[in-house]
């Protein structure tokens, strides 16, 4: 396992090797009297894979990150000014995302639609907060972010509620004037069909996220349990030093009554 100097290099190890390097680097930390860093890193989370993608990504093409990130920033700059093309800013934004997705899904092995959605999110939560974009950049994000706002940042593509707001020219038919314009059935069928899968995939998501939030407890307890642990491996370790220590001064003892004793 590689020896790591800082806590920003946890996040480059991979997953499996985390939770060990960071309890070495705490108890090096404490041993070289550095007892608050020692703290500060012992609470220390394994990041889910989806957001240790991203981090892998950041150290491997670093160039990739910042097209995001660039292109977020072009976009909020077509937003207020209107010499900007805002359709194209949109695209370009929606396209370095979909390299990034892949890009970061590909390192790290992932083929999960749920996990691409959750580095979809979190580069989307870049475009909008500093501090998650300084962790995107340095590859040090420790965990999922939220969804950004609707207000953080426009959509890409058109937006169905708003255009479901647009009133429609009517063409009223004098002999039928209660007769719906042909192709409202559908409409409103499609518009009945895409709320019920809104809310089918409203309730996925409430259910894997209460079902990853369980597991993160129990992995946070685990952890717990771990430095626990490894703290009273420190003490036995440290016992045993001693006792040893303690052993040697006795059998230089021995040795030096064993040599008094032959001289009498």
């Amino acid at each position: 396992m590689p020896d790591v100097e800082t806590a920003d290099d946890l996040y480059g190890l991979n997953l499996a090797d985390f939770t060990a390097a960071r309890d070495r680097l705490s108890r090096r930390l404490k041993r070289e009297g550095r007892r608050d860093e020692a703290a500060d890193v012992s609470k220390l989370r394994r990041p889910p894979t989806s957001a240790w993608a991203l981090n892998v990504l950041a150290r491997a093409d670093p160039s990739c990150i910042e097209a995001v990130l660039s292109a977020a920033t072009e976009l909020r700059d077509a937003i207020g000014d209107q010499s900007i093309d805002l359709h194209a800013a949109q695209m370009g934004y929606r396209d370095a995302i979909d390299a990034a997705v892949v890009a970061a899904s590909s390192m790290a092995g992932i083929t999960s639609d749920d996990m691409r959605s959750r580095i979809r999110t979190n580069l989307l939560a870049g475009g909008v907060d500093e501090e998650v974009a300084r962790q995107l950049r340095t590859g040090t994000l420790p965990d999922d972010q939220d969804a950004p706002g609707f207000a953080a940042m426009p959509t890409i593509g058109p937006n169905p509620r708003r255009l479901r707001l647009v009133p429609q020219p009517e063409t009223p038919e004098p002999s039928e004037p209660s007769k719906r314009p042909p192709g409202d059935g559908r409409k409103e069928a499609d518009l009945r069909r895409q709320a019920q899968e809104e809310a089918a995939a409203a309730a996925e998501r409430k259910r894997v996220a209460e079902q990853r939030a369980k597991l993160e407890r129990e992995l946070e307890q685990l952890e717990r349990r771990a430095q626990r642990l490894a703290t009273e491996a420190d003490t036995a370790e440290e016992r045993a030093v001693s006792a040893r220590q303690a052993a040697d001064r006795a059998d230089a003892m021995r040795d030096e009554l064993a040599e008094r004793i032959k001289r009498l």
